[in-house]
């Protein structure tokens, strides 16, 4: 499998993030910042998911673009949109829920001239341990059926944690 990468764009307003190659946890922390970023920086941020290069995601990354649905719909009452062709990874997403948050769509209508890395942030095992476990909060945040697919996840974690 490819590495993942992380890129993000601004074009007309709209935050872009673009996924490439098999995104894991490791990425998380960049991701999560930056997303905090959006929404403590920008009244009412429209923001589209690109996994149209993803060839994977796991649990923890999709908790975390999860609260990009969680805190649009709460604030704003809209969904944000995601990008997936890849037919393994959109059955992911089904499974999830996150077409009953986000637009899913095969396709941008128009794609930035260029993008800017974000990098991965070192951290520790207690960091990682804390950010996957909101991340799956996030995932059992969007449906029962998550709720019972990650309840065990999230009280391992818990676990781990000590929280």
């Amino acid at each position: 499998m490819t590495p993942g990468q992380v890129a993000y764009a601004i074009q007309d307003g709209v935050y872009i993030l673009k996924f490439r190659g098999d995104i894991r946890f490791h990425l998380c922390g960049s991701v999560d910042r930056f997303i905090q970023r959006i929404f403590q920086e920008s009244m009412k941020p429209k923001v589209i998911i690109d996994l149209l290069e993803a060839t994977a995601v796991d649990s923890t990354a999709l908790g975390v673009i999860a609260q990009i649905a969680i805190h649009t719909r709460r604030a704003y009452d809209r969904r944000p949109t995601i990008l997936v062709r890849n037919p393994d990874l959109l059955a992911v997403l089904h499974a999830v829920s996150f077409d009953k948050v986000f637009h899913v769509l095969p396709d941008a209508e128009h794609e930035p001239e260029s993008y800017r890395e974000l990098e991965a942030e070192p951290a520790d095992e207690i960091h990682f341990t804390r950010q996957a476990l909101a991340a799956h909060r996030n995932l059992m945040a969007l449906s029962q059926e998550n709720r019972v697919l990650f309840q065990d996840v999230a009280r391992a974690l818990e676990s781990v944690a000590h929280l």
